[in-house]
């Protein structure tokens, strides 16, 4: 029996309106885990090299990890495997709430589509069964309403995950939506779905995932527990109080949030009187109305918030509390200190189906441009899009979300794009690999930028920061990031291993000593000490040779000249870094065994196992390249 496995994948393809149920091995589920690194395996071995984003046969795949559904604390997470519109490489994207556990409850570990449907259609996972539904209804609907609709139809205990209008409009901003405005945000992965017409994935069902020792499981919980109530970990429950956006304070006072479209600081443009307005804990008294809580999380750190809205822009229920991201990006990097501005933007990116991150930092950028004058009024559909003004962010943000004008036309797909498309503006950037970076500033924090382009997935600042071990140390030390490679190399494979089996980041601070137990204990996998690293370092190396095989090598992922300070900065914190990248990315190659324009050696592929296809890709029958 697989222990800690629904034990089924499911491919559908839209072109002609069938599907295959197939197996899931002992071999692939030990060796790839689940989520994304289950997820590159599959693409690599059924997806043609170089298909087109938008062709049939381009394959999307939403993908759980053994965590999810198994009752384990903190394993709410679930992925979203695709290439990127953006890129044009490998793409994963993850989020919590509670599609992933009601994935496996459907009875299924994985979902893999390809080919296009001549209409709009969602799929239905109901308890094993399988039917592809006409969504012509459905098309053109907010992801609320949407979701909404879906639960009239098929029940209250179903979930879905769904695209709004950004993904019918294959925007590169695309994102996944679930559980209402949880994310899987990052890459352009909504823009796959819409191509397909594929509206959205809806599972139902009570299939229960056998777990291989439910009395260690419900101990790991309560150690967990009892951890989080009395013992060191206890200061994680702010958290709960406050969300990712309870950090926004001290990101500001560290220089590590933008300001200005990081073009400043916020003593020289945003001063605290600003940033105590917007810092989480004033929302609370006034507009959180209750706490959201992921599948099986102990800690509960979404929430929903009602504002005054005479305008009726928001619905009665309220809307999501706004992540640290948005929060940072709607407040100092726009010099916005009004918060309902803050909630309700958040709110249209979620409704419309938009990567937030992405989105806000569009907003910025494009205020930079008119206010240099990259921009016209005109090209911004009359609104005079001044620093500081609500307003005016408000109604750029509504022009591009309900595609009005040329506003739109200009921003829908994101800076990097925009910038192409007017062939201006590439100097106020913030991008790596053409994606936006996150809100969290690689001049005061270069792990971030060295993280972002290593990565398969560029711009990402979650997969374990490359240099993130220098943290806290003195100016001298945190830039020279030399000789970290193999630190790097071990705290990347755990992350792939962490990410893969459904954890939410939050682990970190509640779990992390325990994420092996929690694997044993829910499928009966034991590893040796190699065999952990192997894991990890096996499921990005075949994440990394999706993008190789397409031809990517090093420095195809270029970071824009702002980001690595380019010129630096005058004033505050960062002044004068300019940060040289390569020396991270030298040591984390030679760390994972790779060469210096990013290729695994063939013995790397070798020693990691289970590589077969990737060597003969890469390196042919005889070897060479």
């Amino acid at each position: 029996m697989l222990y800690g496995y629904m034990g089924k994948l499911l491919f559908v393809d839209l072109s002609n309106g069938t599907f295959e149920i197939r197996e899931l091995t002992e071999e692939l589920a030990r060796n790839f885990i689940g989520g994304y690194g289950l997820g590159a395996k599959i693409l690599y071995d059924e997806m043609p090299a170089h298909t087109d984003v938008f062709a049939p046969e381009s394959m999307v795949g939403f993908l759980a990890g053994p965590m999810s559904a198994s009752r384990a604390f903190f394993g709410g997470r679930y992925m979203v495997v695709s290439k990127s519109p953006v890129t044009g490489m490998w793409n994963d994207a993850n989020s919590g709430g509670y599609f992933g556990a009601k994935l496996r409850h459907s009875g299924f570990d994985g979902i893999f589509v390809k080919g296009i449907s001549e209409k709009p259609v969602y799929l239905y996972l109901n308890d094993g069964n399988v039917e592809i539904r006409d969504a012509s209804h459905l098309w053109g609907k907010r992801t609320i309403e949407t979701e909404e609709i879906l639960r009239a139809e098929v029940g209250e205990d179903m979930n879905a995950a769904i695209i709004g209008a950004a993904g019918e409009r294959l925007s590169h901003m695309a994102c996944v939506m679930n559980d209402e405005h949880r994310a899987a945000g990052r890459g352009g992965t909504g823009a796959v779905m819409g191509s397909k017409k594929l509206k959205a994935v809806v599972v139902r069902g009570d299939r229960e995932v056998p777990v291989f020792d439910k009395e260690r499981l419900v101990a790991l919980n309560r150690q967990v527990a009892e951890d989080m109530l009395h013992g060191a970990n206890k200061d994680i429950r702010e958290w709960g109080n406050y969300g990712t956006a309870g950090q926004m304070r001290a990101m500001l006072l560290i220089d590590d949030a933008g300001v200005k479209n990081w073009s400043s600081t916020y003593e020289a443009d945003y001063p605290l009187d600003k940033g105590n307005a917007i810092y989480e804990p004033a929302y609370e008294a006034g507009y959180k109305v209750t706490r959201y809580v992921c599948h099986c999380c102990p800690l509960g750190c979404g929430a929903k918030y009602e504002i005054d809205d005479p305008k009726g822009k928001l619905p009665k229920h309220g809307a999501s509390r706004p992540e640290y991201e948005s929060q940072a990006g709607l407040s100092s990097n726009m010099l916005n200190s009004d918060r309902d501005a803050v909630v309700y933007v958040n709110y249209l990116t979620n409704e419309y189906g938009f990567d937030s991150i992405a989105f806000i930092n569009t907003l910025s950028w494009a205020c930079e441009c008119y206010e240099k004058g990259v921009l016209t009024k005109e090209q911004l559909n009359g609104i005079d899009f001044k620093w500081g003004d609500p307003e005016a962010m408000e109604a750029v943000a509504e022009a591009v979300c309900q595609d009005v004008g040329e506003a739109a036309r200009i921003l829908r797909n994101g800076t990097q794009f925009a910038a192409d498309l007017i062939g201006a503006g590439h100097e106020y950037l913030f991008t790596i690999g053409g994606i936006e970076s996150a809100l969290h500033d690689p001049r005061n924090s270069p792990w971030y930028l060295a993280e972002g382009a290593v990565e398969p997935t560029p711009g990402r600042h979650m997969k374990s920061p490359l240099g993130g071990s220098l943290r806290g140390q003195a100016r001298e030390i945190r830039y020279n990031q030399r000789g970290l490679g193999f630190t790097d190399a071990k705290l990347k494979s755990e992350n792939m291993f962490s990410e893969c089996c459904g954890y939410c980041h939050m682990y970190d601070t509640a779990i992390a000593n325990l994420k092996w137990d929690y694997l044993q204990a829910i499928t009966g996998f034991t590893y040796t000490p190699i065999e952990k690293h192997l894991v990890g370092m096996r499921i990005f190396h075949m994440r990394n040779a999706f993008n190789v095989r397409e031809g990517w090598k090093r420095g195809d992922f270029a970071w824009s000249d702002r980001i690595i300070g380019k010129p630096p900065l005058e004033s505050g914190a960062n002044a004068g870094v300019t940060h040289d990248v390569n020396q991270a990315i030298d040591s984390f190659y030679e760390a994972m065994w790779m060469d210096m324009d990013g290729k695994p050696y063939k013995e790397t592929l070798e020693w990691l196992g289970h590589m077969e296809e990737v060597i003969e890709d890469l390196y042919g029958e005889d070897g060479k390249v």
